[in-house]
Formats: C-alpha cells, sequence, structure tokens
C-alpha cells in the first residue's frame, strides 16, 4: 500500500514539476518576444498628401525596410508643395524626439536652420527626391532629375520619329532657385534633342499639379499651336488629364505624349496607345533607402552622400508587366 502511495507522490510531483516548467518557459518566451517586439529606433518620413501611385509605392518600401530592421516608420503627409507645411512639419519632427527623419527640402535658407537643430539633437537626417535644394551634410535617395528629362526627350524622338514641333510641360516654375529641380528636367530633354536639327522645342508650359488645370492647359495648347507632335510632360497627375484632353478632342494619333509615373490611367492609356510612354521613378526603392540609410546611419555606420535610384521606360513593349506588379501591390 505504501509503495502505491510513493508511486502516486511521484507521479504527482513530476507532473508539478512539469507544469511550474512550462510556465516558467511561457513567460520567459513571452518576454523575449514582447522585448523583440519594442522597436529600435522611431523614424519619421514626411511625405506629400497626393493620391499619386508614386506616394503609394513609396510608402510601401519604407514600411517594409521598416520591418526587416525592426523600426518603427510613421509617416506625416503635408500639403503637396507647400513651403509652410513643409517647414511646420519639420519643425515638429526636430522636437518630438525622434530618432530619425527623412524629408524633402523646400526652401534651403529655412530648411538649414531645421537642419542645424536637428543635428545638435543627433537626430539622424536624410532627404530623398530633391536635387532640386541640396542641403550641406545632408545625404540624399532618389532620381536624379537630369536623367529623367534626358529619358523623356529620347523617347519623345522616338514618339514623333525624329522630327516635328513639341511642347513642353513642367510642373511648377521654371525659374529662380525653386526650380532648380525642374530646370535639371528641362536641361536634359534639350541635350536629348540637340542632335535632332528637326526636333522643335515650340513652347515652354508650367504649371501647379492637378487634373483640372493640365485639361484647361493642353486645350489651350491645342489651339494655340494647332501643328503641334509631340507634348512631353514631367508630372505624375497631370499625364492621364493630358491624354484625356486628346481623347476628347480626337487627336490620338495626331499628337505623341511622353508622360511621368505610373499611375494607373497613364498606363492604361500606354496600353490603348494614346500615351506613347512614360517615364516612372523607382518609387519601392527610393522609401525603402530611405529608412535602411537612416537605419545604417543610426547604427552608427558611414553611408553615402547619394544614392541615385532607378528610372523605368514604359511603353507599349512592356506595360503589361507593370500593370501585373502594380495589381499585386494593390
Amino acid at each position: 500500500m505504501k509503495g502505491i502511495y510513493f508511486s502516486l507522490a511521484a507521479v504527482l510531483t513530476a507532473i508539478l514539476v512539469m507544469i511550474c516548467g512550462l510556465l516558467i518557459t511561457g513567460r520567459t518566451d513571452a518576454g523575449d518576444s514582447q522585448k523583440e517586439q519594442i522597436p529600435r529606433y522611431h523614424i519619421q518620413v514626411i511625405t506629400k498628401n497626393a493620391n499619386e501611385h508614386f506616394w503609394t509605392t513609396f510608402k510601401s518600401g519604407a514600411a517594409n525596410a521598416g520591418k526587416q530592421a525592426n523600426v518603427y516608420v510613421e509617416f506625416v503627409n503635408i500639403a503637396a508643395d507647400s513651403l509652410n507645411s513643409s517647414l511646420i512639419a519639420l519643425e515638429k519632427a526636430v522636437y518630438s524626439g525622434v530618432d530619425g527623419i527623412a524629408f524633402q527640402a523646400q526652401d534651403v535658407e529655412k530648411t538649414e536652420a531645421l537642419v542645424k537643430k536637428a543635428q545638435d539633437k543627433k537626430i539622424a537626417l536624410l532627404t530623398y527626391e530633391n536635387d532640386q535644394n541640396y542641403l550641406t551634410d545632408v545625404p540624399t535617395v532618389g532620381s536624379n532629375s537630369y536623367d529623367i528629362g534626358f529619358r523623356e526627350g529620347k523617347m519623345g524622338i522616338r514618339a514623333c520619329g525624329g522630327k516635328g514641333r513639341v511642347a513642353i510641360i513642367l510642373n511648377g516654375n521654371v525659374s529662380g532657385a525653386k526650380g532648380q529641380n525642374k530646370n535639371l528636367k528641362l536641361q536634359g530633354m534639350i541635350d536629348a534633342f540637340s542632335n535632332y536639327s528637326t526636333v522643335k522645342v515650340q513652347e515652354i508650359y508650367s504649371l501647379g499639379s492637378g487634373m483640372f488645370k493640365t485639361e484647361k492647359l493642353m486645350s489651350m495648347i491645342l489651339a494655340k499651336q494647332p501643328k503641334i507632335d509631340l507634348v512631353l510632360c514631367t508630372d505624375e497627375r497631370s499625364t492621364p488629364g493630358i491624354a484625356q484632353v486628346l481623347v476628347d478632342e480626337n487627336k490620338v494619333g495626331v499628337v505623341s505624349i511622353v508622360g511621368y509615373g505610373a499611375m494607373p490611367q497613364t498606363l492604361n492609356y500606354i496600353e490603348r496607345g494614346v500615351i506613347y510612354g512614360s517615364i516612372c521613378p523607382d518609387a519601392y526603392h527610393i522609401g525603402y533607402n530611405c529608412v535602411k540609410q537612416l537605419v545604417t546611419i543610426l547604427d552608427g555606420e558611414r553611408i553615402s552622400d547619394s544614392i541615385n535610384t532607378d528610372l523605368f521606360s514604359i511603353d507599349l513593349s512592356n506595360v503589361e508587366q507593370y500593370q501585373v506588379i502594380d495589381n499585386e501591390k494593390d
């Protein structure tokens, strides 16, 4: 009888030991898991509040880089092309105690004062898509504006068969310091045309981004330049608006369009032959490299002063693969 009691006691003791062991292990695992989930850094990315394909894809790249590096990536949207909103957002970021900030400088002089404050606080800084306003000692990531213009010009030559009258539409002012980015694109186009005496730039137009303004301008161009053969546009949102005017005014096949970006409407118009082609920045890797570079800085490692990301040339021959990529991301 005593043997049975001893056996039962031994079994109960073993069970209790197992339960205690499981509880201790469970708490340890939960603690380790919770510890691993604490972000290493807090990075703030200041973006434009615009419904464009670029920003959607850019944020996806930045968010994925954050997950891989175990950092918290916070997006702060500001009004598109608003200097005041940009400065306010950057100032708030500097005083919010974040570890790193990625942003686009709208004004060199006013932004440099905030950069100095951020550097004094040991905040890592990086600009992106920003050869418009170069900031000393602040690394940058993005596509090269001159290359964008040059590629658009080369594609335009193919679109018009190496001869024709050209209208260029740039988003924003094309003169002065604030227009440096736009001038680089324009210079790239002019250089692409330099060996083609039969390609003539008739007029250069500038406008704020937005469909309505674009459609109004395009109608005016067709009325003022009835023999225009080619339109180059450097703005993502404006490109589909230009195409729609050609459709409405029965000018498809008469006037060729080379645009910018990979909005779904743009890809659809390329497939239909309304737009000849488009130059598209690698928005995903711009966002991805912004976060990756900031993390590298925060880890105490050196990075390159500038990283130039890829540009994609999209036309009827390859538009289908970009539509597939876009659908997968959606």
